[in-house]
């Protein structure tokens, strides 16, 4: 069975000496020295100023149950200063010294949960109906009432959390203009297939460049959608994405939780004994490089003057004459030597 194609191989970072990336690792060799700093992309979002992550990469879609080592999980992510999306729950058995920042969801239709909100560093309003299992906005808000929930939910989390909104990224101009409109301090834009679709990038650089003409050329923008590659990551941000989710990478390293198999008999003990093939700690170092190493390879192939859409394209060249008319990317040019 064939593997499904990815498009973001049809889209190539322009300058071939500072980006070399190797298509089937997702890896990238330079010509060019790291970055003695990292981007802060996020260092002046909204009204907490004293969010500042590392690199352009955050976690949205793993929870407990999915690992056998969330402290470890959180303690790499901490350290990493990469966010997540978790309960307040989830964190409660944490020590201090390992909860990374935490993102949370809240819904219209839904009651604010004030452990939530007041201790969460980001908040992001799905526009998502949970009673109809849909994206649209619910009877309770309504677009032109977004900017009134905004301000309830401000006022909940006492005002110490950055307030952003979530839409599909194919989501229409009217709508991202209601959240430009309510002062958002982040853009969550989510994609609804398996795959990266065309429409899926249309809709990315529509909004940035809908940011751009209301004056928000660098509203942070959150987008999901399943990428495993540090190049395909790197092509979202020249794109204007601001953070990229990481999930779909993350999964594929993430030490599951065993069946717990009991041994009976007289080799009961002895098995019990045995140290097991991979430790926990094992596990969580192995985690801990991958993160560095993928962190590592953003930051140093995306530096911070290629952010929020400035002129985003021209990074970028394409081999697909169907995103040249789309996105306006200029077509990669065959060379003469």
């Amino acid at each position: 069975m064939s593997a499904e194609p990815n498009l973001l191989d049809e889209l190539f970072i322009a300058n071939g000496e500072l980006l070399l990336c190797d298509p089937l690792h997702g890896d990238f060799s330079t010509n060019s020295p790291k970055s003695a700093s990292p981007p802060g992309i996020m260092n002046s979002l909204g009204v907490s100023n004293r969010l500042a992550f590392s690199h352009s990469l955050i976690v949205r879609n793993v929870s407990p149950p999915e690992t056998a080592t969330w402290t470890g999980l959180c303690r790499s992510l901490k350290n990493q200063r990469i966010p997540i999306y978790t309960s307040a729950a989830s964190m409660n058995d944490l020590p201090n010294d390992v909860i990374p920042t935490r993102c949370c969801q809240v819904f219209a239709n839904a009651p604010l949960d004030a452990p939530e909100l007041t201790t969460a560093d980001l908040i992001e309003i799905e526009c998502f109906d949970r009673r109809l299992q849909r994206w649209g906005w619910s009877a309770e808000i309504g677009r032109q009432r977004l900017a009134d929930f905004v301000t309830a939910v401000r006022l909940g989390c006492g005002g110490n959390a950055a307030v952003g909104v979530g839409l599909p990224i194919t989501a229409n101009a009217l709508d991202v203009q209601a959240c430009l409109d309510a002062d958002i301090d982040f853009l969550c834009l989510t994609g609804e297939a398996a795959s990266i679709s065309a429409q899926d990038l249309v809709g990315l650089s529509a909004v940035r460049h809908q940011c751009r003409s209301s004056s928000r050329a660098q509203l942070p923008i959150v987008v999901d959608l399943p990428v495993l590659a540090a190049a395909d990551m790197v092509k979202l941000l020249c794109l204007g994405a601001s953070l990229v989710c990481i999930d779909h990478w993350l999964t594929r390293r993430l030490p599951k939780k065993q069946a717990a198999h009991k041994a009976t008999g007289l080799g009961a003990d002895l098995l019990r004994s045995l140290p097991t093939a991979s430790s926990d700690e094992e596990k969580v170092a192995a985690l801990d490089e991958a993160l560095t190493q993928l962190a590592a390879a953003v930051r140093c192939h995306f530096d911070q003057t290629r952010f929020a859409g400035d002129k985003c394209y021209d990074h970028l060249r394409t081999s697909s004459l169907a995103l040249h008319k789309m996105l306006g990317i200029p077509l990669l040019q065959a060379r003469s030597d």
